[in-house]
């Protein structure tokens, strides 16, 4: 056969169908949706005739009507060689004749000048390549439909969003004390809005299917983001000459307004009122704590009144199948008892927070006057930008605070789903739905599909790489780990080398955290972990720095360090396997180095 559907293409048949009909072919193999479609075979192409009455019959299953031709190379979605665009695509061909007018194009592109040249820069030798054809039948869908009478040209969009967003920017620049207001307003209103569910597992599934269409009004939260963000983006070349980098920090430093900062000294008010427990906190594993609160069998220490407004976060929180501080609060209790081991009041969270926010008024006092002894109204440009810094530049973290809303009423609502297909016998637990595909769970709800198999064996997997110590900052398409690549680091044994990425000097006990869920560490100890993120911040506020082996320079975890005014250095290669527990180490933000009291041993 010369022709084959894309669905019966099987694994070992690439060199029969080429990259694209291949790869189709996987997709619909996993689930995913891919229109129907059918491939015209390397082999008929090679004879240089289309089967003609084949391609008809097969068209015909497909019912006719417009359907797209594309490439199907076997020197195609290579590893290191996509050849993307170089061989040619047909849309909306419609009829027979124009269909095998189509196909013989196509085919013919694999010979044209930019293919040729392509192969000749990758290194694909021309004799190898042969050419399949793909025919997929084109999906009348009214959600990519254009609107009547829409006439834009590419870039309208942009036109069109342009004036908004310099009106909101300016809007928040003048008046940041609305701007805040309208963003607090709004994230309230996402934790108070009610939110019905229906109560089939089908209907469910359909709202979770939908295309996610945010409650969130985007303009009053997403412009003064934007704003905070520029100004603070705009501080190093506004000061070049002026101020270091350092310097430029500590201006960022114990910054108000930040809802992840909030959240952090809200649960410090708790440890305060949880002090009379101290013992039964500290003494009691998390676990046990956790579910005695949920059986409201703890003493009130506003914890309660603390989930209602941070309940949606989590360690890794942008994935939905992590449960929520809301349903397991055994993490909170870990942070709790971190918060009552602080004894030295100057090491208070709180204390600290305000000392780092001392510290960046009255550098930004200080930079004023510089930028003025340089110029006046460069000093006067300088104090505006640095002053809405402090205004805006907090705000940041709204926008992804708010966004968690919609993905908790998913999460709800999959544990919905899951609880029902329990109850029928059909999962073992609620959560399983987490480990299933979205087309895997409908077939689970409409046709009783038993999957408990399939979700055994993903569990499995699940755990094996939660065992996983290291995970690779990148990879290239061929499974090659980017680090692997670079030249190593010089380094004299027990200095190792990353990115400052907040300023300071710390020294003291390092502290290896590699799940919150363990995240003892005692104040003043130096946190060094793979990764942080929003839901790792309580820890902050009694370390006395920070060391992860990933990060950027603006991500939440570096930020939010800046904002506490502790030391931090990220993006350093095997951080938590180099430094052990107990060393003593030392964090220097500005060179971005962590040294070690003894040296490091590199087998």
């Amino acid at each position: 056969m010369d022709v084959l559907e894309l669905n019966a293409i099987h694994p070992a048949q690439r060199d029969l169908v080429g990259g694209k009909a291949a790869d189709l072919a996987a997709l619909i193999r996993l689930g995913e949706r891919v229109p129907d479609g059918f491939c015209i075979t390397t082999a008929a192409h090679h004879r240089g005739e289309v089967p003609r009455e084949e391609v008809l019959a097969a068209y015909d299953r497909l019912g006719g009507g417009p359907v797209a031709v594309r490439s199907s190379a076997t020197a195609e979605d290579l590893p290191d060689a996509s050849f993307a665009g170089q061989q040619d695509t047909y849309l909306s061909v419609t009829g027979v004749e124009e269909l095998l007018k189509a196909i013989h194009a196509c085919w013919d592109s694999l010979h044209s000048h930019r293919a040729i040249a392509y192969r000749v820069a990758v290194g694909v030798a021309h004799e190898s390549a042969r050419m399949a054809a793909v025919v997929a039948h084109l999906l009348d869908d009214p959600r990519f439909a254009p609107e009547k009478g829409d006439r834009r040209r590419p870039g309208a969009a942009a036109l069109t969003t342009a004036p908004k967003a310099a009106a909101g920017i300016l809007r928040a620049l003048a008046r940041p004390a609305a701007a805040r207001a309208r963003v607090s307003g709004e994230i309230e209103r996402l934790r108070t809005h009610p939110v019905a569910d229906p109560s089939s597992a089908a209907e469910l599934l359909d709202l979770v299917e939908e295309a996610t269409h945010a409650q969130t009004r985007l303009d009053r939260i997403i412009w003064p983001v934007v704003s905070g963000l520029l100004v603070s983006a705009a501080l190093p070349p506004l000061l070049k000459g002026i101020a270091s980098d350092d310097e430029i920090h500590t201006v960022l430093g114990g910054m108000p307004y930040n809802v992840t900062i909030e959240m952090d000294l809200a649960l410090w008010q708790v440890a305060q009122r949880a002090t009379p427990y101290r013992e039964i906190l500290l003494h009691t594993p998390p676990d046990d704590l956790a579910a005695a609160h949920l059986a409201g069998e703890l003493p009130d220490i506003g914890l309660s009144t603390f989930l209602d407004s941070y309940g949606h976060r989590s360690a890794a929180e942008v994935d939905v199948g992590v449960p929520r501080w809301s349903e397991n609060p055994a993490p909170v209790f870990t942070m709790l008892a971190n918060y009552l081991r602080v004894t030295d009041p100057e090491q208070a969270p709180d204390r600290r927070f305000q000392h780092a926010a001392a510290r960046a008024e009255a550098m930004l006092a200080e930079l004023t006057r510089r930028a003025r002894r340089k110029q006046a109204v460069r000093g006067r440009v300088t104090g505006f930008f640095l002053r809405r810094s402090r205004e805006l530049t907090g705000l940041r973290e709204a926008g992804k605070f708010a966004g968690l809303y919609a993905l908790r009423d998913r999460r709800r609502r999959l544990l919905l789903i899951g609880a029902e297909l329990q109850a029928s016998g059909l999962l073992e637990r609620a959560d399983d739905v987490m480990f299933l595909t979205l087309p895997e769970l409908r077939a689970a709800v409409q046709r009783g599909d038993d999957l408990r198999e399939v979700i055994a064996g993903r569990r499995s997997a699940y755990a094996r790489e939660l065992r996983r110590q290291t995970v690779p900052v990148a990879l290239l398409s061929d499974g090659t780990d980017v680090e692997a690549l670079l030249p190593a680091r010089a380094s004299d044994g027990h200095t190792l080398t990353g990115t400052g990425a907040a300023s300071g000097h710390a020294t003291g006990r390092a502290r290896v955290v590699r799940s919150l869920a363990s995240a003892s560490i005692e104040p003043g100890e130096i946190l060094v972990a793979p990764t942080t993120d929003p839901g790792w911040t309580p820890l902050f506020l009694t370390a006395g720095g920070l060391v992860t082996e990933t990060g950027a320079v603006m991500a939440h975890g570096p930020t939010v360090a800046r904002e506490y005014g502790i030391p931090a250095v990220i993006c350093v290669p095997g951080a938590t396997e180099r430094i052990r527990t107990g060393q003593l180490i030392t964090v220097d933000g500005a060179t971005g180095t962590v040294t070690i009291d003894q040296p490091v041993t590199t087998d």
